[in-house]
């Protein structure tokens, strides 16, 4: 992920549950909005986008069965609806039509935006070149049909999960515009499916950069404030008996506040997109794995490939 500086991230089959974090999903220094569909009372399943936070990300609500997540990513132009939907291979009865009601709410409620949509769908027997289904997968024979409805392309050409002898398209990517989507790679996948990466052309609206104000400690006159503190303590516990504990309070914070203000700076920071104790040789280490993925990408040698795991490897 910070190899290749990815901005949205969908995920299946993520075996997350209530009690875990966002913050322990994805242990990486890009920050991310998590828009998750756990499971409830059994395990597996579950799916996730995650968006980078600087993006501007709305969630969309979707009265469903199904484990899918909606996100509308806010563009320039036309907004993208991102989608992300698990299809258990033991679910048959109900899909087909479920699916296709999920796809009209969906393009109703967003006429004129770029469906983007991925997923583990588990279907092996459609032949996506002819949209031809084998007789063996009985619950696909409708697939192809509501996609053609819904003007979706497919756009995964390469099987994503291979074992033995058998290799099949069981990850897909929808849309109803392919033109902005190029550049879709396989990687090697830490499952038996394959990652899937690629590129949207789009011109997002980013959030705003914010400010805050924070005390900088480091610049602080401690031992001016310890030496007034010390001079006003004799006059503060001499008064101290003739004043209620209530007020001793106020009269203590209120010389401790002052003594900040006086002697301890303020500086302006931005709310950045990068956390700050992540500096210098980490830093440096992610860079270097970063441009040796780009390379790999780019000239797809298995050298340069076996350089960049190296490099992941040490960083």
């Amino acid at each position: 992920i910070d190899s290749s500086g990815t901005s949205l991230i969908a995920l299946t089959e993520t075996w997350l549950i209530d009690y875990i974090s966002d913050y322990d999903i994805l242990p990486c220094e890009s920050s991310f909005n998590f828009f998750r569909c756990d499971r409830k009372n059994r395990r597996g399943g579950g799916v996730l986008i995650a968006i980078k936070q600087e993006l501007i990300s709305i969630p969309i609500v979707a009265s469903t069965f199904l484990e899918c997540v909606f996100v509308s990513l806010k563009c320039t132009t036309t907004n993208i609806i991102a989608g992300v939907l698990y299809r258990p291979p033991d679910l048959c009865d109900g899909f087909a039509d479920e699916f296709c009601r999920l796809l009209a709410d969906v393009c109703t409620r967003f006429p004129n935006s770029v469906l983007i949509m991925s997923g583990y769908f588990n279907f092996p027997g459609i032949n996506w070149e002819t949209l031809s289904v084998s007789p063996i997968d009985k619950n696909a024979h409708t697939f192809p049909q509501t996609c053609l409805a819904f003007h979706l392309t497919q756009l995964i050409t390469k099987p994503t999960r291979s074992s033995g002898t058998t290799a099949y398209i069981l990850d897909l990517i929808l849309t109803n515009n392919p033109d902005p989507c190029s550049k879709i790679f396989h990687l090697n996948g830490l499952s038996d499916h394959d990652i899937i990466t690629g590129c949207i052309s789009c011109s997002i609206i980013e959030r705003k950069t914010t400010t805050k104000m924070i005390r900088c400690y480091s610049r602080a006159n401690f031992h001016q404030m310890n030496h007034e503190l010390s001079s006003s303590s004799g006059r503060f516990l001499a008064e101290s008996t003739f004043r209620s504990i209530e007020q001793n309070w106020i009269v203590f914070k209120t010389t401790l506040i002052n003594l900040i203000t006086k002697y301890i700076p303020v500086i302006t920071i931005k709310c950045g997109k990068s956390v700050p104790w992540f500096s210098g040789r980490p830093r440096r280490a992610n860079n270097k794995k970063k441009r040796l993925y780009r390379q790999a990408v780019a000239n797809k040698q298995l050298n340069t490939w076996e350089k960049y795991k190296q490099s992941d490897k040490n960083y």
